[in-house]
């Protein structure tokens, strides 16, 4: 009984890992340069370990133009929870125009000691990360506050009873 529960469990394990996707996404923009742009990419292994990512882009433009051709390559990342994570990047002067959009051309990595075609076997996968908005100071705090009552922050005249009245 033990055995055979033993069994399914690490049959269900590598079903698990053989069923992962990799998710990646654009992290972050920033100007390297006046005329230069680094777009960063993460990529998270969802615990598995992955060796050799290569992933080739194109970077078009609005009118659909190409206006890149490159590839994002990772050596190894996944192996533990430490090392879940990976960041790459693609710098050019082309990165700094308005409205591009990322194109994946074909995407490989080595997973469980096999090379795997991550678009074929749909591996890979984008996730659409929206940043937070960041504000400054108690100011715009408690404009936000006001606008939402019931997220006001409760204060100790609150509490208090109020005084009857004689009518």
């Amino acid at each position: 009984m033990k055995k055979s529960l033993l069994a399914l469990l690490i049959t269900a394990s590598f079903s698990i890992h053989a069923n992962a996707t990799i998710e990646s996404w654009h992290s972050n923009l920033e100007t390297t340069d006046p005329d230069i742009c680094s777009a960063h990419f993460t990529f998270d292994s969802g615990g598995e370990q992955i060796d050799d990512l290569k992933v080739s882009v194109s970077a078009v433009d609005r009118a659909g133009k190409v206006v890149i051709d490159d590839s994002l390559e990772i050596e190894s990342f996944g192996e533990n929870d430490i090392n879940r994570y990976a960041d790459t990047e693609l710098e050019s002067g082309d990165m700094c125009r308005e409205g591009l959009s990322i194109v994946v051309n074909s995407a490989t990595a080595t997973i469980n000691g096999k090379t795997v075609d991550l678009l074929a076997t749909k591996k890979l996968v984008a996730r659409d990360f929206k940043p937070f908005k960041i504000g400054f100071g108690n100011t715009r705090l408690q404009a936000t506050l006001s606008k939402h009552t019931h997220l006001k922050k409760k204060t100790h005249s609150d509490d208090q009873a109020q005084p009857a009245t004689d009518s």
